[in-house]
């Protein structure tokens, strides 16, 4: 089968709900991750590293950081004269909704599916932190016989959907009162195939999820099991300095973004680009994300802090592992 006689598809919103936290101001998909990535940067990778050439990304609404993300698909060579990225937000009309599940998105996006040839479909939410081998998955869908394979994870679905797309639009013509696609697909009784992922992954349905994760990445093992340099993780690429580490600097068992400077002690954390951690500022088991500023003589434990997020001299905040606390974009603490 010709690799490019597939189709994708990223819910780009599917979950927001899921981590209010993170996309209040913008889509799952756009959420920062691994401090370097977006969470869309997964499954689209995936994709790419199949072979895929045609993707498109429902969306629902905050989708402009998604935007400045993905731009034409040129980090992950999707950007065509013909096929590439296509982003598709809602249709609103006479009686139309936002995209608030598979099933509305896909609704929405029926044109797109109409005029696409490809013969089959691969589906993908964006809160997946994996690099699914969507050649294997594709292959024991076609070995199983199945009208429908669910990649599964311990019992657990992934989100990630294999099956014929005039099927799918079938199941969208069919199955106008659901909203859950897989209830859409058991409602019409289709032969479903339930793949279990031996791979390593993880569904982020949660800010304490998130947490968890991010600390994950810390591990050597996890790091290695992720990213796989035969399948690699795509993403958009800054221009940006080396991080800058101060003399009296003290940094173990974390990851760090370029851009970063450095002058005080961090421990067990991951560091976006544009962090700047003044001297005297001590930082454990924390995720800061873009342009956070870390006065002197500031202790964190246990923090998420989001974009542009100020801490003023001396403060102190103290979450636990098992309670992160959480600062929005912009704070200034």
């Amino acid at each position: 089968m010709r690799k490019n006689n597939v189709l994708g598809i990223l819910f780009s919103n599917s979950f927001d709900h899921a981590l209010p936290e993170l996309t209040a101001l913008r889509t799952m998909g756009s959420v920062p991750f691994g401090s370097r990535y977006r969470l869309i940067d997964f499954p689209l990778s995936g994709m790419v590293n199949f072979g895929i050439t045609k993707v498109g990304v429902v969306t629902k609404g905050n989708y402009r950081s998604l935007m400045d993300h993905l731009g034409m698909g040129k980090a992950w060579d999707l950007s065509r004269k013909n096929e590439g990225l296509m982003l598709l937000p809602p249709f609103v009309g006479a009686g139309a909704g936002g995209n608030e599940t598979r099933m509305e998105g896909l609704r929405s996006a029926g044109e797109f599916l109409a005029n696409s040839k490809e013969e089959f479909v691969i589906m993908s939410d964006c809160n997946l932190v994996c690099i699914l081998d969507y050649r294997k998955l594709m292959q024991e869908h076609l070995e199983s016989g199945a009208e429908l394979t669910i990649a599964y994870k311990n019992g657990v679905s992934l989100g990630s959907f294999v099956l014929r797309k005039a099927l799918l639009e079938r199941i969208v013509r069919e199955c106008d009162d659901c909203g859950d696609f897989e209830k859409a697909a058991r409602a019409i009784s289709l032969r479903v195939h339930q793949a279990e992922i031996t791979a390593f992954a993880k569904v982020i349905n949660s800010l304490q999820s998130y947490f968890d994760l991010s600390m994950e990445l810390l591990n050597p093992n996890i790091q290695q099991a992720l990213f796989d340099a035969s399948r690699p993780v795509l993403t958009k690429i800054h221009d940006d300095m080396p991080a800058i580490y101060g003399l009296h600097s003290r940094v173990s068992n974390c990851l760090v973004a370029d851009g970063c400077t450095i002058k005080g002690e961090v421990q067990n954390s991951v560091l976006f680009r544009g962090v700047v951690i003044e001297e005297g500022a001590t930082i454990r088991n924390c995720v800061l994300m873009n342009g956070t500023y870390i006065s002197a003589g500031v202790t964190l434990d246990s923090v998420i802090t989001d974009k542009t997020v100020t801490l003023k001299p001396g403060k102190t905040l103290m979450g636990a592992a098992n309670y992160p606390i959480y600062l929005g974009k912009k704070i200034v603490v």
